[in-house]
């Protein structure tokens, strides 16, 4: 018969270290709790993503990295449509990768770059789909997928 101490030791101690003052949380509950956050800054943001977190996906010119750089892009978001409102659809999850569907709705207050002014006041309705890839405890990487034609008619841009 196997001594059940160090079999116990290796079990506690296998897999990764989660940092001192963190919770360990499932993959698919800490994308949830991250697609709740309201306005949230890079300080916020690094309970839940990792110091190299890649942002990436549809309309999304060149992938975000970091959470300063992703603070900003969600704060670009919000003063866009400062009536936003995020509904989460649905969440699956296979071992750590995590799949959101969400519905953002809101309308336009300020055109985003590159984009005609007469998109301001136009409501949006916006299905989106994210792939999170969760490591340590951290969201590690997100690609967003939506279906731009839709909402650049919602927006009255011909595409």
């Amino acid at each position: 018969m196997l001594p059940i101490a160090p079999l116990m030791i290796s079990l506690l101690t296998a897999g990764p270290v989660i940092p001192q003052g963190q919770i360990p949380r499932a993959p698919v509950e800490l994308v949830r709790e991250f697609l709740t956050l309201q306005h949230p800054d890079a300080r916020k943001l690094r309970t839940y993503v990792s110091e190299d977190v890649v942002w990436e996906g549809t309309g999304i010119t060149a992938p975000r990295v970091g959470p300063e750089a992703l603070a900003e892009m969600l704060g670009d978001a919000d003063a866009m449509m400062p009536d936003a409102r995020y509904e989460i659809v649905s969440v699956a999850a296979d071992g750590d990768r995590v799949f959101a569907e969400t519905l953002t709705t809101g309308t336009i207050r300020s055109a985003p770059k590159n984009v005609p002014a007469s998109v301001v006041g136009r409501a949006v309705n916006l299905r989106t789909v994210n792939v999170f890839e969760v490591k340590d405890n951290r969201i590690h990487h997100v690609t967003a997928f939506f279906d731009i034609l839709a909402y650049w008619r919602q927006l009255g841009i011909k595409g």
